[in-house]
């Protein structure tokens, strides 16, 4: 394994150029440690992330449901008591999105992050839409049809109905997103794992994507993968 160079508290200074991008320079360090929760789609996306990339890891369960993310230990790592939270060494980060795209920083090889600014804000506007836009319905699915049941409660159907068609009209925008192409950019990028882990609970949830021919496709791919089966 190897881990960010930084001077002391004065931040990092060696890097090394890979394109127009500045990487920082990896040095051997501790294994990198994920806070983890099986049943989210955020952690499963940073898991099939470091699959892909091959770097090794090991998984700490995190007990959301149970209080695990409410313990003085852990809001120390991450205030807002949420998983995933990755570790590197001292380096800790939170935010799904920003862990994969730092795993893929540490990784520049493989591809999984463009170097060019403007492949790099299309993947930021994908990254973007997907944790304010196309998350917000599938948790709150989650809510409903999931966890109050779990909880002896009865689900909201006229809420699930109306989460459900804003998961259909936002499923459209990623349709045509993806339309004559084989991933979100082209070629596979961290935006690809960012997406396509928002829908691992579908069929849980009973969503249905055969409307939409190339999300169909696309996921088949993305599920195809070794990385995916990996993460699951």
């Amino acid at each position: 394994m190897y881990s960010i160079l930084s001077q002391g508290r004065q931040g990092f200074r060696d890097h090394q150029v890979w394109g127009k991008m500045r990487y920082p320079l990896r040095r051997l360090t501790a294994m990198l440690k994920l806070y983890d929760l099986n049943l989210s789609p955020n952690a499963f996306k940073v898991r099939a992330v470091l699959h892909e990339l091959e770097l090794p890891f090991e998984t700490i369960p995190v007990d959301i449901m149970q209080g695990g993310g409410q313990t003085p230990e852990y809001l120390a790592k991450n205030p807002n008591g949420k998983v995933p939270v990755l570790e590197d060494g001292e380096f800790v980060l939170w935010e799904s999105n920003a862990i994969i795209k730092y795993l893929a920083r540490l990784k520049p090889e493989a591809g999984l992050l463009p170097e060019d600014a403007r492949p790099l804000a299309r993947l930021d506007q994908w990254l973007f839409w997907q944790s304010g836009h196309y998350y917000t319905p599938i948790i709150n699915l989650a809510v409903e049809k999931m966890f109050k049941p779990m909880a002896g409660k009865e689900p909201d159907a006229v809420l699930v109905a109306s989460l459900t068609q804003d998961f259909l009209r936002l499923t459209q925008v990623l349709n045509q997103g993806l339309t004559g192409r084989e991933f979100l950019l082209g070629r596979i990028s961290v935006a690809d794992f960012a997406l396509a882990s928002t829908l691992v609970p579908r069929q849980q949830l009973g969503l249905d994507i055969s409307a939409f021919p190339a999300v169909a496709a696309w996921i088949e791919r993305m599920e195809a993968r070794e990385s995916w089966k990996k993460a699951k």
